[in-house]
């Protein structure tokens, strides 16, 4: 589209089919170039070929919209709007297309061929059957000893092919309990996508939509309990191997339960991950390596640090301060119950702290009690950490922790085992435990958070102990008493 210095207009549409309609203005073409230019190329001018008011159409029009003559069909309308000429040869043209973009397409790989079921060649008729098949293409097989790899590709071709259409491709194998109940499967699952196509077709009928939620739960009881007793007719089969002793059958059940096991490892890159290793070898070489340098870092000592810990003096000094703080607030350090413990640093000398309290000295001691927790002078932060005892008793059983979640979840302890052989039932047991369970923490914390905000909100009404000789005021604690009224006597000299 767009200006092409030429007048169209409608003459003998008959002699430029295909190129222009019959709906044009006027009788007459500047030059022919443009409609012999379409008429090579199989182009189409849409401003003819729509009938239009004669208000959308111009005796003077240089500007078109030319498309494919095959797409004539995907432009609804062209039409010059009136009055938008803008004092200029040229008329604003506006035309609708339905454009369809066609998707790249994805390159296609080469198809694997599929694979041979070779199960049935254990069937002796059916072994024979493709003998005799191989023999008969083989007979009419022809050699061109020119080219053995054309040869060779027509022997590999002629014997996939013949033993492709004897004995066919692998198919996939389900579930024991998925054939054994194939017919009732399928049965059942009919029955549930008619009603489902039932409830689409009325999404608003309440009826269709509780048969199809009746039937879907139907056939999800149905087919567990298939699975159920498929398993358990499996189990009484091992159990049967094992009290046999036939190791045999009892590990090809086994393998035939759990699928055939995984082999092989995952590469690893390398330490300068540069290259990747694919050898089961290295790669236990390299796991080695990777804990090795994980667990064995060597230690960073700051001397710095060191140097900023506080000497024996210093700690001297910060007990007299200590000291002298109890006593501006009229308390007294107990010096039977403050004790000393010395940890020297690596490969100091350990020796007795000299550190007073009134001129008497307290107490070195090798096992210091803080918190509730025992720091030994003889043991580090590491073997502390590892040593810990948890707080509260032993170490609960798998079994006791079974019990806890089933009392926890409203279950007998005594009858679990026997609801548990229904799954259905063990199910639903679990779910209306998981229900009342929540329920439960949830009063459990609303209990909580009232009880909380009832005590924020109460008021202690018990008596003050101690009098403000300046003021009055009572307070509670003697020290509380103390910091009054030093900050009564400072506001009391400031004032001064």
């Amino acid at each position: 589209m767009g200006e092409h210095k030429e007048r169209v207009v409608r003459v003998s549409e008959w002699a430029w089919d295909r190129v222009i309609g019959r709906h044009g203005v006027g009788k007459c073409n500047i030059n022919g170039l443009l409609l012999r230019t379409c008429a090579t190329h199989d182009l189409a001018i849409t401003d003819t070929m729509f009938r239009l008011p004669n208000r959308n159409k111009h005796w003077h029009l240089i500007d078109y919209i030319i498309v494919r003559a095959k797409d004539r069909r995907d432009v609804p309308v062209t039409r010059s709007m009136c009055g938008a000429d803008c004092w200029m040869d040229h008329h604003l043209i506006i035309s609708k297309l339905n454009i369809h973009i066609q998707p790249q397409r994805r390159p296609q790989g080469q198809r694997v061929a599929k694979r041979l079921d070779v199960s049935k060649l254990r069937c002796s008729p059916t072994a024979q059957e493709l003998v005799s098949a191989l023999d008969c293409k083989l007979a009419h097989l022809q050699a061109n000893s020119d080219d053995i790899e054309k040869d060779w590709e027509t022997l590999k071709t002629s014997v996939h092919s013949t033993t492709f259409q004897v004995i066919g491709p692998a198919t996939r194998n389900h579930q024991d309990w998925v054939n054994e109940n194939d017919a009732e499967i399928q049965k059942l699952l009919e029955e549930k996508r008619q009603l489902l196509r039932a409830h689409q077709n009325v999404p608003t009928s309440a009826a269709k939509k509780a048969a199809f939620v009746s039937k879907h739960s139907i056939v999800q009881a149905r087919l567990r309990s298939m699975q159920d007793a498929c398993l358990s007719n499996k189990t009484d089969e091992i159990q049967g191997f094992a009290d046999r002793h036939d190791t045999k059958r009892f590990y090809d059940a086994l393998k035939a339960v759990y699928g055939p096991p995984s082999c092989g490892s995952l590469p690893l890159l390398s330490a300068d991950r540069t290259t990747l290793l694919k050898d089961k070898k290295e790669n236990l070489e390299r796991w080695a390596e990777h804990f090795y340098s994980v667990l064995n870092r060597p230690s960073t000592i700051n001397n710095e640090d060191i140097a900023r810990l506080p000497s024996e003096h210093m700690m001297q000094l910060e007990m007299d301060s200590f000291l002298s703080a109890y006593n501006n607030f009229g308390l007294t350090i107990s010096t039977r119950k403050t004790e000393v413990m010395f940890l020297p640093a690596h490969g100091n000398q350990y020796h007795n702290l000299y550190i007073t309290v009134k001129g008497q000295r307290l107490q070195a001691v090798d096992n210091f009690t803080y918190l509730g927790s025992t720091l030994s002078r003889s043991v580090n932060i590491n073997a502390k950490c590892q040593g810990k005892r948890l707080v509260g008793g032993q170490r609960k059983r798998f079994k006791d922790s079974l019990k806890t979640s089933l009392k926890y979840f409203s279950i007998s302890n005594e009858s679990w085992e026997t609801l548990a052989r229904d799954s259905p039932t063990w199910r639903s047991h679990i779910q209306q435990g998981a229900k009342l369970a929540k329920e439960e923490r949830t009063k459990t914390a609303e209990k909580k958070r009232e009880h909380r905000k009832a005590r924020a909100a109460s008021v202690t009404d018990t008596a003050p102990t101690h009098r403000s000789p300046i003021c009055g005021g009572g307070l509670s604690a003697q020290i509380g008493l103390i910091s009054h009224l030093r900050t009564q006597r400072s506001g009391s000299s400031t004032k001064k």
